[in-house]
């Protein structure tokens, strides 16, 4: 299927968001890509969802054409309420009522934050190797506390500290080769440690709360389907098959034979299913 899309540039509060649109369906989704990616990632398994679905993927902040105010530091956080009120302008913007939302990695956390600020226009929500099915202490203590934001710019701003770190970490076997490939893929240039700095602090703020969020789902019904990577050493199944059980739908977890990149063939094949077997 050839997919039209078309890129918009949106101007919230003097911030710039550009949102991808791919397809022309009567069905929409809402989607957030995954660090240092970009919304253009959706294409790729547009076909999973169908004809059917037009998909508005957001690229995140410091993400190519979507920017904070220039005279806006990245350590000044956006907030909920900013965020919501941004949201409020694209929905607007494209006449949306109602939506399902999806998100890769990264995308996750922000997806989910998204239900919990619009639970009452969600169909479904869709989460591939999804950030933010549950808190991570290591993140919030290096975002959310002063001496955690220094010693975490000490480390963007020193590489050799970082990269010896890293090798120290794989050489005592609290990280495996998969993740330090990871580390070092996103750190290796000093474009890349500024693009972690800046997203890290910028969106610190954009976490779902899960106890509210959980039971939001449960109230209004909401389906959610998950899909993990079963070679994944980024995120692993285990917190999404929880997350699962909480929420009642631990049958839409769903286990594929790859690794962090969702985004193939053994995917679109097991979203296909469920448009016949759920009606999605």
């Amino acid at each position: 299927m050839k997919e039209s899309v078309i890129h918009q540039l949106l101007t919230p509060d003097n911030f710039q968001l550009e949102v991808i649109q791919i397809g022309n369906g009567s069905k929409t989704i809402l989607a957030f890509h995954g660090f240092g990616r970009n919304g253009n990632d959706w294409k790729q398994i547009h076909d999973g969802w169908g004809n059917d679905y037009t998909i508005y993927a957001l690229n995140l902040y410091f993400h190519h054409g979507s920017k904070f105010p220039d005279e806006r530091q990245s350590i000044n956080a956006i907030s909920k309420a900013e965020f919501q009120i941004h949201i409020n302008f694209l929905l607007n913007h494209f006449k949306l009522d109602t939506v399902s939302v999806a998100g890769y990695s990264l995308g996750g956390k922000i997806a989910l934050t998204f239900t919990e600020l619009f639970p009452e226009i969600v169909n479904s929500i869709w989460l591939f190797a999804p950030d933010g099915v549950r808190i991570n202490p290591w993140y919030q203590i290096a975002t959310n506390t002063r001496i955690g934001r220094r010693t975490y710019a000490r480390f963007l701003d020193n590489p050799s500290w970082f990269f010896k770190t890293v090798d120290l970490a794989k050489r005592s076997r609290i990280i495996d080769t998969k993740i330090e490939r990871f580390a070092l893929e996103n750190m290796d240039s000093s474009e890349k440690r500024l693009q972690v700095k800046d997203v890290w602090l910028a969106l610190r703020f954009l976490n779902p709360d899960l106890k509210i969020l959980k039971q939001l789902i449960v109230d209004r019904g909401i389906r959610v389907f998950q899909f993990y990577g079963k070679y994944d050493a980024i995120i692993p199944s285990e917190p999404g098959i929880r997350f699962g059980k909480s929420i009642l739908q631990e049958e839409n977890v769903f286990i594929i034979k790859c690794g962090h990149w969702l985004f193939r063939e053994a995917t679109i094949k097991q979203m296909k299913q469920l448009q016949t077997t759920k009606g999605c």
